[in-house]
């Protein structure tokens, strides 16, 4: 359902008169965004607890953008709120009030070990590491089969890497995944028209797929195999390319064969993979004492 556009602004001017009620996505953005300009303005929180903030502001946004939130609304509450915030002194019952709450909500979060992050069509599934077992720490299974091909960081004793698995009948000689690159193209394109038409070759749920005109590719740089699957791995710069895309996005990987023709697609929606960032980021809470993914 389609927020009202009143309903973010209305919200920036209520955080900033008293203690607010999470009753609501847009309330958690609300909250989030005045946190975060009170630890821009103050410096109160620790790195942990910063990345935990980030985390759940960006699952926030994401969120409302899904939502049908326009992005230049969202920013201008942030905006609103990060004004109106500066006006009130860090020792204030008010600032005091927000910093207390950020701080119990971590110790909660730290205790974590595994969250799901749901998008529109898909689960980017994150999980702490712990020890030198191999994990997927981030991952977005990409199609419904016994042995869907999965995407996301692969962590193993040798670091941390983002990766594609398969198990291919004939394996690819290359791959690639294809972002919109942000310098051709400020904001994401829809040829559907709000999925008024249709664009062969792709799922419907990825209208917002990397426009031609305006396309980043990053190739992998190396492959191995991982019991009976197929690794292939992409520098850290694509990393950084998806986190800084709209989470209403979707990510295109080519497979090409050892001629370079294209023998497949499969499409990543980019969804929270900022916020599930921003959650490995904060690390765990060495004191916990909650059982894994819980």
């Amino acid at each position: 359902m389609r927020l009202r556009p009143l309903s973010l602004a209305a919200l920036a001017a209520a955080l900033l008169c008293g203690p607010a009620q999470a009753q609501s996505v847009a309330e958690v953005f609300g909250e989030r965004s005045l946190a975060i300009a009170i630890d821009d303005r103050c410096h109160v929180f620790s790195d942990n607890e910063r990345d935990a903030l980030t985390a759940s502001w960006l699952q926030a946004r994401g969120t409302l953008l899904r939502a049908g939130h326009s992005s230049e609304d969202i920013r201008s509450t942030f905006d609103v709120i990060t004004r109106r915030a500066s006006t009130r002194a860090c020792s204030s019952p008010e600032a005091q009030g927000v910093i207390a709450g950020v701080r119990s909500a971590y110790t909660a979060f730290s205790r974590m070990y595994a969250l799901d992050y749901p998008g529109g069509a898909r689960v980017w599934m994150a999980q702490r590491r712990r020890g030198e077992i191999p994990v997927w720490t981030l991952s977005q299974t990409l199609a419904d089969e016994p042995q869907p091909p999965r995407f996301g960081l692969y962590s193993d004793p040798a670091g941390e890497v983002l990766s594609l698995s398969l198990v291919p009948a004939e394996p690819p000689s290359g791959v690639a995944i294809v972002l919109r690159d942000p310098e051709r193209a400020s904001e994401p394109v829809d040829p559907t028209l709000g999925g008024l038409l249709a664009v062969s070759g792709r799922p419907a749920w990825a209208r917002l797929a990397p426009p031609r005109h305006a396309e980043a590719r990053f190739w992998a740089s190396g492959r191995r195999m991982v019991e009976d699957r197929l690794h292939f791995a992409f520098p850290e710069s694509a990393t950084e390319a998806i986190a800084r895309l709209d989470p209403r996005e979707a990510a295109r990987i080519e497979l090409y064969d050892a001629r370079g023709r294209i023998t497949g697609q499969l499409y990543v929606e980019i969804g929270d993979f900022a916020a599930a960032l921003a959650f490995l980021a904060a690390g765990i809470d060495p004191s916990a004492s909650a059982a894994p993914g819980g």
